[in-house]
């Protein structure tokens, strides 16, 4: 499978199978304000579209055709998994629309779906310029319910020669049994490991950019990367990076470390410096 496609694949499926992974202890009584924690989930439930997705590659390699001009499922009808459906209409024309349908619960990696990730391609991802546009119907992954859209844009080769994308959250609804978030961010991620291999495991990420969003509070609050977040696909965690926090009046950085793959991160609020595990609750 080409390798820009199979990364358009890797965005449009990883969101769905990692947001219950990303919800960190930050979330907890580890830091003073909510905003902390929910910024903090919020911008990892963006960055981690861009985490690879080995099964879900190695599964669809075979699913598709293509063509000088198209891409398309081999058979109506077909499937990733036993319980994940794909369907791209038109099958000769763009723009082309991919529906990623988990039905009424679709369990794999412990973790269920359900619902549809709908996701319109409008030419050829691997065209510099083309974008994807990623929306939700009725999608739910473990307890919690995602709204909004997503843009994803094939920005080319940068100044360095490594191809980078644009990734924007316009609008996002995270719906949770305690809690609801509001989130948008405008991220840029390069791909600067792996990119020339078929074999995902050695691709590297970097992510820079913003968001903003307000809490389950009601509290507004905004998240600026300060070090580019480094994401290893073959890492569950961001490797290294820091973030700055704001909300409330208040001023927190979450520093991911220098490069060791590990749970581990550094919270600093006003000079009080504490360690929190990454680690999913």
């Amino acid at each position: 499978m080409n390798r820009a496609f199979s990364l358009s694949i890797l965005l449009l499926s990883c969101f769905s199978l990692l947001i219950v992974s990303c919800e960190k202890e930050t979330t907890g009584s580890l830091t003073p304000d909510t905003s902390v924690g929910e910024s903090a989930f919020a911008t990892e439930i963006s960055t981690n579209i861009f985490l690879e997705l080995n099964g879900f590659l190695s599964e669809s390699r075979g699913l598709f055709t293509f063509s000088k001009d198209a891409f398309q499922v081999r058979e109506a009808g077909a499937s990733i998994s036993s319980c994940i459906n794909v369907s791209i209409t038109p099958a000769d024309s763009w723009p082309k629309t991919m529906t990623i349908d988990f039905g009424e619960g679709c369990t794999t990696g412990n973790v269920t779906r359900k619902g549809k990730m709908i996701a319109v391609f409008y030419e050829r991802f691997q065209n510099p310029g083309a974008h994807i546009t990623l929306s939700f119907e009725n999608f739910q992954i473990g307890d919690h319910k995602i709204e909004g859209t997503q843009i994803i844009t094939n920005n080319g080769l940068n100044a360095a020669g490594i191809a980078n994308f644009t990734h924007e959250i316009p609008s996002l609804k995270i719906i949770s049994p305690d809690k609801t978030i509001y989130f948008s961010s405008h991220h840029n991620i390069a791909w600067i490991e792996g990119s020339g291999t078929l074999a995902p495991a050695d691709d590297v990420f970097s992510i820079s950019g913003t968001a903003s969003g307000v809490n389950s509070a009601g509290q507004e609050f905004s998240a600026a990367i300060l070090a580019s977040l480094i994401r290893k696909v073959a890492c569950s965690y961001i490797v290294s990076g820091s973030t700055l926090i704001k909300s409330g009046g208040s001023e927190m950085t979450i520093d991911y470390g220098s490069g060791d793959c590990d749970d581990k991160a550094l919270i600093n609020n006003a000079g009080e410096v504490k360690q929190i595990s990454l680690s999913k609750r």
